[in-house]
């Protein structure tokens, strides 16, 4: 399996050093950059997801000759996903996609989010999953 991990905004390769100890023997870890982190402190920054995604999809094209997934971490995360979609467009596909710190793409719906209707509707949620969850003695 080939993973190619993808950094959060600001970051680089530099937040994956020390995990490759960590997945199993064969498994071939890619660590992609943004133009202008990391190793290539040279290269214009890109501040539009599209034109990210179309970079770094020029960049591992030739490397999708074998099983691969994405993990993204952030601002890697939504990469990851868009990359996934591009290819769901051109093939091949990944076969696995991995998302941390990230929001689903469609978002849930207001009622289903009781942070953004203030404390007294946290509170009431949290009072009500735990009612839910609590179990007899």
């Amino acid at each position: 399996m080939r993973l190619f991990l993808l950094h959060h905004a600001g970051g680089s390769h530099l937040l994956y050093r020390g995990c490759t100890e960590h997945f199993p023997e064969g498994w071939e870890l890619c660590l992609l950059e943004a133009p202008g982190r990391g190793r290539s402190p040279l290269l214009l920054l890109v501040d539009d997801c599209g034109r990210l995604v179309d970079s770094l999809h020029a960049a591992i094209a030739p490397l999708l000759d074998r099983p691969f997934g994405f993990f993204g971490h952030s601002m890697g995360a939504l990469i990851a996903y868009q990359l996934t979609r591009r290819l769901h467009e051109r093939g091949p596909l990944p076969t696995w996609l991995g998302v941390s710190a990230y929001g689903a793409p469609q978002g849930a719906p207001a009622a289903a989010q009781p942070h953004r209707r203030g404390p007294a509707a946290l509170l009431a949620s949290v009072h009500g999953a735990l009612r839910r969850t609590r179990r007899p003695p």
